[in-house]
């Protein structure tokens, strides 16, 4: 099961139980994980860590994964890929795609399906 393996995710969630089954499942499959609590949080380790890709919420408090889409945007260096997650929210897959996401999952979602759209996109 290293179908990810080696790749760089950082999870961001404001439910620990979320970041840690996300952790859990994704590193079954040889992921390196790594997790923020919100979108100000995940910018701060952006900024110091390399990540091959974001798997982020996308209502929080203190910084909402759509702020977090645009303020990576904004940013001169290398950006990750980022996938988004939402278990209620008006953010629709194309829209997600228009704000340069590679995809908009609903959670709860199916493991597999994810992990087959990270490869696809990795």
């Amino acid at each position: 099961m290293d179908d990810l393996k080696n790749i760089r995710i950082l999870i961001v969630d404001d439910e620990s139980m979320i970041r840690d089954v996300f952790m859990e499942t994704l590193g079954l499959y040889g992921a390196i994980c790594s997790e923020a609590s919100n979108g100000k949080e995940a910018f701060d380790k952006i900024l110091t860590e390399k990540f091959d890709l974001i798997l982020s919420d996308v209502r929080m408090p203190v910084c909402s994964g759509v702020e977090l889409l645009k303020m990576i945007q904004a940013h001169d260096g290398k950006t990750p890929q980022i996938m988004m997650m939402s278990g209620f929210s008006d953010l629709t897959d194309s829209k997600s795609k228009e704000l340069g996401a590679i995809g908009l999952f609903m959670k709860p979602t199916q493991m597999s399906a994810l992990i087959e759209a990270i490869k696809a996109n990795i």
